[in-house]
C-alpha cells in the first residue's frame, strides 16, 4: 500500500504537483484549481499510475470525486467500464484499511489492504493464532494514541497484538463471539484497561475473524517467572504482590460488570473461565524494575456475560471447558458428565485466581525451581487417587489437595522476616478460597483481603523507617553480608552453589534441613544465595515417590532466584488459636499467646499488643546477628520520639503514628480473645467525635518522593479517624486528579491513596479545591426550602485535613480560603471549633513551611481555626489542633 501521509508530503513540496499536473494536463493550473485537486491526491495518482493524468481536470469539477469517497464501488460517469476496471485496480493500494473507535466486528470488503506489518507469530491453539505486528501510525486512530499511560516518544507505540480466529469451525466461531461480547460489555468500564488487556476492536474479512489488543511486552506470567528472579529485597517483594493482587480488581471488573450505573446493579454480570498464568499477560509500562510491572487478565475466549435472577444468584450457562489445572472441583465433576460444557460460575474464577496465587508464593520464596517441585508435588499426589484423570491440579475432585496447605505452611517458614505477604497469604486469603463452592470468597471479599495483606506488608516497612531502631554502634557491629560464591564442578554441567559457614547464626539442623548435607561435608554456604534445587523441605516427605527434576531441568543458574535466607532459628508460628492471618517472623524464643508468666510479661511491655514486644520494629535488624538472650530488648533501640509541644506547667498529651500501627495491628488478634487495649491517650480523641472528617491529599508531582511516607500516615490516620467519625466514613479527594471517595473502609481509602501515587505529574493549586470544599459547605448550610423541609439538613462541625508538602504553584495562597471559611463562620454565627483546617507537613521544603506557617499563625483572624503539624509528629495534635487550644500552638 502507499501511505497517504508519505504521498501528500511528497507532492504537497514545493513545484511538484504543478510540476507533475503541468506534465500529465499540458496546461497551469490556477491557485483554486490547486486548492481543489490537493482534496484529489489519491485519485491524481492512481490516474496517473494508469496514463490518465489529464482526467484530473474533469475530476476537479465534480464535487463527489474525491479522496475521502475512495474507494470507488462504482465508474463516474465520464469513465468506460475499461478504465474503471483499471482505475479498480489501483485505488485499492491508496485505500488501505483506517483503525478508528467504533463499532465492534466491522465487516471488510476482501480487497481492503490493510497497513500491517507482521513481526512474529506469538501463539497457536485450537482456535486461534495471535501475532504480533505493526500498524502504521497514520492509519491507527484508535484509543491507544489517548492513553494517559503511553509515552509519545515509545518505540513501542505502534506495536499490537491481532488475534486471529479460524472461523470455520464452530468453536472457533463460539471463542471469537464470547471474546468480543466480552470486551464490548466492558467498554463501559473505564478503569478496566488497568487490569484487562486493553481491546482496540475486530474485523472481519473473508471468513477470519480478528481481535486487535495491546501488546504485553513481557509475555505471560509463565514467561515472567522464566525471566526474571525472585524478588530479594522487601520493596521488590512489596511491589510485586502489590501488582499482582490488581488482577484481583480486573476479576471484580469482570464479575460486577452489571454496576455500570452507578451503585446500581442491573444483574448484568460475567464469568473469565480460563485464568491460568498463561492467560495474564505482563507489561513493563516504562519500569526498569521487573517487580512493578503490570499484569493483566487476557483471553476471554471462555467467558460468559448474562443476567443473574432476582435474588442474586448466578444463572447457569454452559460454557466450553476452560482450564483444568486451575480449575475447580465442581468443573471436574461437571467434565465427568460432559466433557465439553460446564456451568459459568464466578466462584471457579476465585479459585483459579487463588491458585496462580499459589505459585506466585513459591516463586517469591524460591523461584522457578519451586513452582516446578510444586507441580511435582501435586502431580505426585493426584497419582495416588485411583482414576482421576487430571494431572496437576489442585483438588482431589471434591476438596483442596492436603499438600497444598503443608506447602504454604513450608515456605512460611522460609520467608524473609520483612515479608508479610507471603507467610500470611494463607491463612489471611488463599484457605478461603479454596473452600467449599457456597463457602469460597466473592471478588469483593478476595480483593479486601490483599488489601489486608498490603497493609500488613506496609506496617513493617513504616516500622523500618520508624526504627531507626539500631545505633551507630550496633549497626557497625554488624557482620558484613557474605558474597555469592561459586564453585564449578567440572563432571556437572551446571553451576552449584556454596554457603560460606556463620558460626554466629545458631541455626540448628532442624531450622534448614536442606542445609545439612553442605553442613556434613564441611563446605562452605552462604546466606544469601540460592541453593540449586528447592529444600527437602518444601518438597516433603513424598519427594522422591515420582518423577522430579534435576539441576539441569530447573535452569537454577538462568532463572534461580537469590533468596536471603536467614540462619538464625525457624521464626515461631502464631498460635493457631490467635487470628489466623497473623504471623510474626520474630527470631529467637516464642511469642507466648496465652497466660503464662512469660505471656503476661510480654503483654505488660508497654507496646498495648498482647503477646508482642515493644521492640517489634527490630524484627527488621540482621536476622544473623541474635541477640544474646535468645530475644530482643526495647531498652536497646531507641524509640523516635514524636515532638511534645509543652505549655506552661504541663506537656500536650501524645499519639505517635507507630503507636497508632501497633494498636492497629493487635486489634483483631485481641478482638478474638475478647480483650481491650486502648490507645495511650485515647480518652482525647472523645473531643473530636461527632465531627465529619475530610481529608484533602496533595498529589503534585512535588510529592512523588514523599509518596511512601503519605501511604504509611494515611494508613494508620484514616484508619484511627473513621473510629471518631459521625457516620464512620471519610471524604478523600485531591488536588490534582478529580477523584472522590467517601467510605467507612480504610483500606479501599488506602488502596486509592496508593494507585494515585503512579500517576503523579502535574504541580498543585489546592486553592480551586477548596474554594469547591467550601462551596459544597455552604450548600449544606443554605438548603432550598424543599430539601430544608424534607432532610433537616445542617453543617456538621467539620475538619479539613490536607496532607502537603506546602510546594504549591507561585501565586497558590489559601489565605483567601481561610479568611472566607471565617467569615462564612461569622456569617451563620457558627462557633470557632465548628471548622477546623489542620495542614499536615511532608518533608521539611523552606519555602513550603514558611508558607504553612503563615496560615496557621500570620492571617490575625478573629478565629484561629488553622494549625499545621509534621507527617511524623502528634496524631492528637493533627486532630485536634485546629479545634482545641490545648493542642494549638
Amino acid at each position: 500500500f502507499v501511505p497517504k501521509d508519505e504521498l501528500s508530503d511528497f507532492l504537497k513540496t514545493p513545484g511538484k504537483l504543478e510540476a507533475l499536473l503541468e506534465s500529465a494536463c499540458h496546461k497551469r493550473f490556477t491557485r483554486a484549481d490547486i486548492a481543489a485537486v490537493e482534496e484529489r491526491l489519491l485519485i491524481l495518482s492512481i490516474l496517473v499510475l494508469i496514463d490518465r493524468g489529464y482526467l484530473i481536470d474533469y475530476c476537479i469539477k465534480v464535487p463527489s470525486l474525491v479522496d475521502a469517497r475512495l474507494p470507488l464501488e462504482r465508474a463516474p460517469d465520464s469513465f468506460s467500464a475499461d478504465l474503471f476496471q483499471r482505475f479498480d485496480e489501483e485505488q485499492w493500494a491508496f485505500c488501505a484499511y483506517e483503525f478508528k473507535d467504533g463499532p465492534s466486528d466491522v465487516q471488510i470488503l476482501n480487497d481492503i489492504i490493510f497497513p500491517i506489518s507482521p513481526r512474529e507469530e506469538k501463539g497457536s491453539g485450537r482456535t486461534s493464532t495471535t501475532w504480533l505486528v505493526d500498524i502504521h501510525p497514520w492509519y491507527c486512530f484508535c484509543a491507544k494514541n489517548g492513553d494517559d499511560d503511553d509515552d509519545d516518544d515509545d518505540d513501542d507505540d505502534d506495536e499490537y497484538i491481532v488475534k486471529t480466529y479460524n472461523a470455520k469451525t464452530s468453536l472457533s466461531e463460539r471463542s471469537y463471539r464470547n471474546e468480543l461480547n466480552a470486551f464490548e460489555t466492558l467498554r463501559v468500564n473505564e478503569d478496566a484497561g488497568k487490569h484487562i488487556v486493553k481491546f482496540y476492536g475486530s474485523f472481519t474479512q473473508d471468513g477470519s475473524h480478528n481481535v486487535i489488543l495491546e501488546y504485553a511486552d513481557q509475555g505471560t506470567l509463565a514467561d515472567y517467572y522464566k525471566n526474571v528472579e525472585g524478588p530479594r529485597e522487601q520493596t521488590d517483594t512489596t511491589d510485586f504482590w502489590e501488582r499482582m493482587f490488581n488482577l484481583a480488581r480486573g476479576l471484580r471488573q469482570i464479575h460486577d460488570v452489571g454496576h455500570r450505573h452507578g451503585e446500581h446493579d442491573d444483574g448484568f454480570h460475567g464469568v473469565h473461565q480460563d485464568i491460568k498464568p498463561s492467560n495474564i499477560l505482563v507489561f513493563s509500562n516504562g519500569e526498569k524494575s521487573p517487580y512493578r510491572y503490570t499484569f493483566k487478565l487476557a483471553d476471554l475466549g471462555h467467558s460468559h456475560f448474562g443476567l443473574h435472577d432476582e435474588s442474586g444468584s448466578e444463572v447457569n450457562h454452559k460454557v466450553a471447558v476452560g482450564t483444568r489445572t486451575y480449575g475447580p472441583p465442581s468443573h471436574y465433576v461437571e467434565r465427568q458428565v460432559n466433557s465439553k460444557f460446564i456451568n459459568a460460575e464466578k466462584k471457579g474464577d476465585i479459585w483459579s485466581l487463588a491458585c496462580v496465587f499459589s505459585e506466585a508464593a513459591g516463586w517469591v520464596t524460591y523461584g522457578l525451581p519451586a513452582i516446578k517441585e510444586y507441580r511435582n508435588l501435586r502431580t505426585q499426589s493426584i497419582a495416588r487417587i485411583s482414576d482421576f484423570q487430571d494431572s496437576d491440579c489442585f483438588h482431589t475432585g471434591s476438596s483442596v489437595l492436603p499438600e497444598i496447605e503443608a506447602w504454604h505452611t513450608k515456605l512460611t517458614g522460609l520467608c524473609r522476616a520483612s515479608d508479610r505477604v507471603t507467610p500470611n497469604i494463607w491463612r489471611i486469603l488463599l484457605q478461603d478460597c479454596f473452600k467449599a463452592h457456597e463457602l469460597r470468597f466473592s471478588a469483593d471479599q478476595f480483593l479486601g483481603r490483599t488489601f489486608d495483606l498490603l497493609v500488613m506488608q506496609r506496617k513493617i516497612t513504616a516500622s523500618e523507617i520508624y526504627t531507626s531502631a539500631y545505633s551507630p554502634k550496633q549497626r557497625s557491629q554488624a557482620p558484613p553480608r557474605p558474597k555469592r560464591a561459586h564453585t564449578h564442578d567440572p563432571s556437572a554441567d551446571t553451576i552449584t552453589t556454596h554457603r560460606p559457614h556463620d558460626s554466629s547464626s545458631g541455626a540448628s539442623s532442624n531450622d534448614m534441613s536442606f542445609l545439612q548435607p553442605l553442613r556434613k561435608s564441611g563446605e562452605a554456604f552462604d546466606t544469601c544465595a540460592t541453593p540449586t534445587t528447592p529444600p527437602a523441605s518444601l518438597i516433603g516427605p513424598n519427594a522422591n515417590a515420582g518423577p522430579s527434576h534435576t539441576q539441569a531441568d530447573v535452569g537454577t543458574t538462568a532463572y534461580g532466584s537469590p533468596r536471603g535466607t536467614d540462619l538464625s532459628p525457624s521464626p515461631p508460628q502464631v498460635s493457631d488459636k490467635a487470628y489466623p492471618g497473623l504471623t510474626t517472623n520474630v527470631p529467637g524464643g516464642e511469642l507466648p499467646f496465652n497466660n503464662s508468666p512469660s505471656a503476661r510479661q510480654t503483654r505488660d511491655s508497654g507496646c498495648g499488643i498482647p503477646g508482642i514486644a515493644e521492640s517489634e520494629p527490630d524484627v527488621m535488624r540482621n536476622m544473623s546477628q541474635p541477640s544474646t538472650e535468645g530475644k530482643f530488648e526495647a531498652e536497646k533501640s531507641p524509640q523516635r520520639q514524636c515532638p511534645v509541644h509543652d505549655t506552661p506547667g504541663s506537656k500536650v498529651p501524645t499519639i505517635s503514628v507507630a503507636e497508632v500501627e501497633r494498636w492497629m495491628s493487635g486489634r483483631k488478634l485481641r478482638r478474638l480473645r475478647r480483650e481491650s487495649e486502648k490507645l495511650p491517650n485515647e480518652e482525647y480523641l472523645n473531643r473530636v467525635k461527632g465531627r465529619n472528617h475530610m481529608i484533602l491529599v496533595d498529589d503534585a508531582i512535588s510529592m512523588k518522593d514523599r509518596w511512601p511516607e503519605v501511604i504509611n500516615f494515611f494508613s494508620s490516620f484514616a484508619y484511627l479517624t473513621k473510629t471518631v467519625d459521625v457516620d464512620g466514613s471519610i471524604d478523600l479527594c485531591f488536588t490534582v486528579s478529580n477523584e472522590k471517595c467517601c467510605s467507612k473502609k480504610s483500606s479501599l481509602l488506602l488502596s486509592k491513596v496508593t494507585e494515585r501515587g503512579s500517576h503523579l505529574s502535574a504541580t498543585s493549586n489546592p486553592e480551586s479545591v477548596c474554594d469547591r470544599i467550601l462551596y459544597e459547605w455552604k450548600k449544606k448550610a443554605n438548603p432550598s426550602k424543599l430539601v430544608s423541609w424534607i432532610n433537616n439538613p445542617t453543617l456538621p462541625p467539620v475538619t479539613l485535613y490536607i496532607l502537603t508538602d506546602g510546594v504549591w504553584e507561585n501565586r497558590s495562597d489559601l489565605s483567601s480560603f481561610v479568611k472566607d471559611v471565617v467569615g462564612f463562620m461569622n456569617q451563620k454565627d457558627l462557633p470557632r471549633k465548628h471548622i477546623g483546617v489542620q495542614f499536615v507537613q511532608f518533608g521539611n521544603d523552606k519555602r513550603g513551611t514558611a508558607r504553612l506557617a503563615h496560615l496557621d499563625s500570620g492571617l490575625n483572624l478573629d478565629k484561629d481555626i488553622v494549625d499545621t503539624e509534621p507527617s511524623d509528629g502528634n496524631i492528637l495534635k493533627v486532630l485536634l489542633g485546629p479545634v482545641d487550644d490545648t493542642f494549638d500552638n
